[in-house]
């Protein structure tokens, strides 16, 4: 595939899709939706038309400096943990739900604010699933979030990434294709012929999944230019939950990229891994691996404490 074969989301896709900004006349639902509220029309056009937005000063720096004080706080008390896992440049792997193990984080993945502009993005009320929290930049390759946050309907996700310092460019800014949240790949048809091959349907999730990632990359890099996320401590960016993103290479990878992105949801709805994303094709979900907690008026995923991921 390259990118003269890509088209809108359009047909069946849409039908799938659970997000109002999916919809074919979401420009005009955007008019009732969002209402005289600048705010909010920012938010649903940049989403409607390029898949990310930013909203700049959105967090308080008192908090991020009180996160950034408990992560690091975090570290030194999990000293043997921490030192395991880091790259071979001394660089520390990403920590997962850091928030949970934060007031101050959680009060930041919980901003009433970011609430309110991911209510009006669901059409109802939103939720905490999961975070990560970064040290240094990932250089990850483009992809998608999508097989690892399936939803039943698709695409109720967003991912919400606040700045815990300014972004320097040398550090592996957050980059994204503009627009790449549109086309469509049917993930069902490369599981079904990965399984014909294989035999064996995790083999055939294995495949699937790695077939998918690959054409993102390819189509994302065939695409037009990265736009690159040089946001301030404090601006919050959001992306559709189809955008092609990736971090970029950094000129000088031992410059810190301190930020945290949290995965949010409907709080009526559950999140999805890539096996459901391959292999479940019935309108019903399977039945959800985890239950939500509430704190500070808003629902959270209830998982463990936190940990880390075997990479930057």
């Amino acid at each position: 595939m390259d990118s003269s074969d890509i088209a809108p989301l359009q047909g069946a896709s849409v039908k799938r899709s659970g997000l109002w900004m999916d919809q074919p006349d979401a420009l005009a639902q955007l008019l009732t939706r969002a209402g005289n509220d600048v705010v909010l029309q920012k938010v649903g056009r940049d989403l409607i038309e390029d898949g990310f937005t930013v909203i700049e000063g959105l967090q308080d720096p008192a908090l991020i400096a009180q996160t950034n004080a408990d992560y690091d706080r975090w570290l030194e008390d999990n000293r043997e943990e921490a030192e395991k896992n880091r790259d071979p440049n001394g660089r520390q792997f990403r920590l997962t739900n850091f928030h949970l193990a934060s007031p101050s984080a959680m009060k930041l993945a919980k901003n009433a604010e970011v609430m309110r502009i991911l209510d009006f993005i669901f059409g109802r009320e939103a939720a905490v699933h999961t975070s990560l929290t970064f040290q240094y930049s990932t250089m990850q390759a483009l992809h998608r979030d999508a097989p690892y946050f399936h939803t039943f309907p698709e695409n109720q996700f967003v991912g919400v990434w606040t700045a815990l310092q300014d972004i320097d460019p040398d550090s592996g800014p957050l980059s994204y294709i503009r627009g790449s949240h549109r086309f469509t790949i049917d993930q069902h048809a490369y599981y079904r012929e990965a399984l014909e091959q294989l035999g064996d349907p995790e083999l055939a999730r294995g495949a699937a999944l790695a077939r998918y990632q690959n054409e993102i990359t390819e189509i994302g890099e065939a695409m037009a230019p990265r736009t690159y996320g040089l946001l301030k401590r404090g601006d919050v960016a959001i992306w559709h939950p189809q955008l092609v993103h990736g971090g970029s290479p950094a000129v000088k990878p031992e410059l810190k990229r301190r930020s945290m992105v949290v995965h949010c949801c409907p709080a009526d709805t559950h999140v999805y891994i890539d096996d459901a994303f391959l292999a479940h094709q019935e309108e019903t979900p399977p039945q959800p691996y985890y239950q939500y907690a509430t704190s500070d008026g808003r629902s959270h995923g209830d998982f463990r404490v936190p940990g880390f991921m075997a990479s930057i």
